[in-house]
């Protein structure tokens, strides 16, 4: 994450600081505590029984004082299943135009869901079907063009890319 941050001279994305925080950091202090275990005898030393307990309830609790665990678990449980919901209808309409032959597909925006950019993107199907998001789909779907319809973009949250 340092060299991340030496490079590009900003923050990693949020996930690569969740997996970090959320799974390196705990397995790594696993495997110390694991060879600290198997190795009793060879250290010297021992962990007082007080970080035994509260060791990891200080780890979870300093996790509250985080933002981005926080703002992931707002995402798989408050936006995620509209999200997904609205995703897979999306994708039926257009294997279902794709069956019917229509070759321009014209999809509706993300409703109702607000990306905080961990779990959820920002990056979104746009009104230019030349972007390379929306040209992308339209060769995965095998369809000509996908645009998202403009009448219905002030119903979308704006911190998606409509462009």
């Amino acid at each position: 994450m340092l060299l991340f941050i030496g490079v590009m001279k900003q923050m990693p994305p949020d996930r690569a600081i969740n997996g970090l925080l959320l799974f390196l950091f705990p397995a790594g202090l696993l495997v110390i505590w694991a060879g600290l275990a198997y190795h009793a005898r060879s250290v010297s030393w021992q962990l007082p029984n007080w970080l035994l307990r509260w060791g990891p309830v200080v780890y979870i609790g300093a996790f509250s004082w985080i933002g981005i665990p926080r703002r992931a678990w707002q995402e798989l449980l408050f936006s995620a299943p509209a999200y997904d919901q609205q995703l897979l209808a999306r994708e039926a309409q257009l294997q279902s135009a794709w069956s019917k032959g229509i070759e321009d597909v014209v999809v509706k925006p993300i409703i109702g869901v607000k990306p905080h950019r961990v779990l959820i993107t920002e990056w979104e199907l746009t009104t230019d079907p030349g972007h390379y998001i929306n040209s992308e789909t339209a060769l995965y779907f095998d369809v000509k063009s996908i645009v998202i319809d403009k009448k219905l973009l002030p119903q979308a949250h704006p911190d998606f890319h409509y462009y």
